[in-house]
């Protein structure tokens, strides 16, 4: 018989953080429909995703702030910021903040699909 063994407190664990992104950055075309509405109109899905990552009632906010930053080339610094609440709050490690915006910078489309995605995974797809 071992006395060693110590009660147990009841303290709730932490969800445990995945190291990356279930889908990859180029299996967008997974979800065509939403690959196809991130390429002619990338401020509607990238209000969608904080919509949902931030549990907001709508989305109209975040649009509008996308497509003007969009206006004038800093989407990718808007998306940045948006992938790093997605990855918080779907729990993907939050390693690389210059990483998020060279992948918003290089291919947006692709970015917000595998947001997304990523979203559909953690939260249920609606």
């Amino acid at each position: 018989m071992s006395y060693n063994a110590q009660p147990q407190m009841g303290v709730a664990a932490a969800p445990s953080k995945k190291a990356e992104f279930t889908h990859g950055l180029f299996d967008c075309f997974g979800d065509f429909g939403t690959c196809l509405m991130a390429c002619f109109c990338p401020c509607v899905v990238y209000g969608q995703n904080q919509q949902r990552a931030e549990n907001k009632d709508g989305s109209c906010m975040d649009c509008c702030i996308y497509y003007c930053a969009a206006e004038f080339g800093f989407h990718s610094c808007i998306g940045c910021y948006g992938r790093g609440k997605i990855k918080e709050r779907t729990n993907v490690v939050n390693d690389s903040s210059m990483g998020d915006c060279f992948t918003h910078l290089c291919c947006a489309p692709c970015a917000l699909t595998q947001e997304k995605r990523e979203l559909d995974v953690a939260l249920g797809a609606r």
